[in-house]
C-alpha cells in the first residue's frame, strides 16, 4: 500500500480546573489534507515516509477556568436497549491505528498521552484533561470513529471521546461517554462553552470496560452520535465550520486511562 503525501503534526492539550466540561487549549491551527485518499492500511497521520515524527512537539500549557456555566450529572436512568444501525459513510478520507508518529507527551503526575504496543494511551488525572489531533482534517462534513479501550474508568463523570470541527483552543466540539454511563456533546466558542446534548447510554453499553466504537457524523448541519453502532443522539447546529478530528479525554473527580487502538474519518454519503 502506498503512503500518503503529507507530513504529519500531533498536538496535546492540557487543561487543569476543567468546570462544568469547559475547554480552552493553546495549539496551532490544523492543516488542510491533501487531496490524495489513504488506503485500507493504517497509516499514522499520512506520514509520506513511515520512520518520519512530527517536526515539533506541541506545547502543553496550564490554563486557567473560565465562567461557564457548571456541568451537572446526567440523568442515569435506564434507557433500553438499542439495535445496532450504523451510519452511512462515504470514501475513507483518513485512518491511523497510532504505529508512527504519534509522540509521548507528559505533564508529570496529572497525566500522560503516548504510543503503546496496542494503540495510543491516554491517561489522564482528576481534574485534567488531554486532546490530541491529526493536523491532516479539515472536513465541515464527515463520519469519524474511534476504536476505544478503557483500561481504568471508575464510574463518574470523567469521560472520553472525539473531537471535531476543531478550528483551535477558540473553537471546537466534543463528543464524550462518561464512565457512569453517560454522554455528552460540548460546543465551544471563544470563552463560551454549551452542552448540546447530554443523556444516558443504552443499558447494555457499559463504558467502564470492553472496546467500544465511537462515532460522529457532520451532514446537512446535523451532528448525529453513535456507540457501538447504535444511535444514542442527534443535535441540530447553525454551523457546520470545516475543521479537525482528534481524540479527547476529560476529567472530572476520578482520573481515567484509555487506550486507543483506530481513527478513522470518511466523506459523507
Amino acid at each position: 500500500m502506498s503512503q500518503p503525501s503529507r507530513a504529519s503534526v500531533a498536538a496535546m492539550f492540557i487543561i487543569t480546573t476543567l468546570i462544568a466540561g469547559a475547554l480552552a487549549c493553546n495549539v496551532s491551527q490544523p492543516t488542510a489534507p491533501s487531496p490524495a485518499i489513504p488506503t485500507a492500511q493504517p497509516q499514522v497521520n499520512l506520514t509520506p515516509v513511515p520512520t518520519e515524527e512530527p517536526s515539533t512537539t506541541p506545547a502543553l500549557e496550564t490554563l486557567t477556568a473560565t465562567s461557564t456555566p457548571t456541568v451537572g450529572p446526567a440523568d442515569l436512568t435506564a434507557v433500553p436497549s438499542a439495535t445496532p444501525s450504523g451510519p452511512t459513510y462515504g470514501a475513507l478520507l483518513y485512518l491511523t491505528d497510532f504505529t508512527t508518529g504519534w509522540v509521548e507527551i507528559t505533564s508529570g503526575e496529572r497525566g500522560h498521552s503516548r504510543p503503546v504496543a496496542s494503540g495510543y494511551e491516554m491517561a489522564v488525572g482528576d481534574h485534567w484533561g488531554h486532546y490530541v489531533y491529526t493536523a491532516r482534517v479539515e472536513e465541515a462534513s464527515f463520519y469519524a470513529e474511534a476504536d476505544v479501550t478503557p483500561t481504568f474508568c471508575p464510574p463518574s463523570r470523567s469521560g472520553y471521546g472525539l473531537m471535531f470541527h476543531f478550528r483551535g483552543d477558540e473553537q471546537f466540539r466534543a463528543f464524550l461517554i462518561t464512565c457512569e454511563g453517560s454522554y455528552i456533546v460540548l460546543d465551544h466558542d471563544q470563552e463560551t462553552t454549551r452542552v448540546l446534548t447530554r443523556g444516558t447510554l443504552p443499558q447494555d453499553i457499559a463504558p467502564s470496560a470492553g472496546n467500544h466504537t465511537l462515532g460522529v457524523q457532520a451532514l446537512n448541519r446535523q451532528l448525529t452520535f453513535y456507540v457501538d453502532g447504535v444511535q444514542v443522539a442527534q443535535v441540530e447546529v447553525e454551523a457546520m465550520p470545516a475543521g479537525d478530528v482528534g481524540l479527547y479525554v476529560k476529567t472530572e473527580e476520578e482520573a481515567i486511562t484509555v487506550i486507543y487502538t483506530r481513527l478513522a474519518v470518511f466523506a459523507p454519503q
